[in-house]
């Protein structure tokens, strides 16, 4: 069984970020005080604005063989990912812009092995990684690193017999 895709994705978001840097108030979870915090009197120490722009595309490939009770599996993905940030920030009247610029690729994959039992119950071992871009930027402007991980799975599956 052979799979092929792509896929794309493409995100543009503005983000408006603004803090009081300071400013506390006790409330009670259990029975809050919504009216507790006069919106139209707070001072907004620190405000940014960020235009957010990201592009994935993304092309995948997987191969399923079987031969007798055994089943293996192996597949491959190529990512190529960027985003754009623009930041605005305004603290206590400082104002200063930055530019963040993110480019990167990612080659990803997973293997896996199935052996069928005669009796319904079926071992497997699988390893598969991952990629996955986070859109944003923290506090300062930076763009979000994108998070990469890799995962062993081994147990047995049931197919109960009819």
């Amino acid at each position: 069984n052979l799979l092929f895709g792509l896929d794309y994705q493409y995100l543009d978001s503005d983000v408006k970020y603004k803090d009081t840097l300071g400013y506390s108030l006790t409330q009670d979870i259990f029975n809050p005080d919504h009216n507790s915090i006069d919106r139209n009197a707070l001072n907004f120490q620190y405000k940014q604005n960020l235009d957010i722009k990201t592009k994935q595309i993304g092309v995948y490939f997987q191969d399923q063989v079987r031969y007798d009770q055994l089943v293996m599996i192996a597949g491959l993905r190529w990512d190529k990912y960027d985003s754009n940030t623009d930041a605005v920030s305004d603290y206590l009247g400082a104002v200063s812009n930055s530019k963040e610029e993110l480019d990167d690729t990612n080659v990803s994959f997973r293997v896996g092995g199935l052996y069928e039992l005669d009796f319904g119950l079926s071992p497997y071992l699988t390893y598969s990684e991952s990629f996955e871009p986070i859109a944003g930027a923290d506090s300062s402007g930076k763009a979000f690193e994108p998070s990469t991980g890799h995962q062993w799975e081994l147990g047995f599956k049931d197919a109960p017999l009819s």
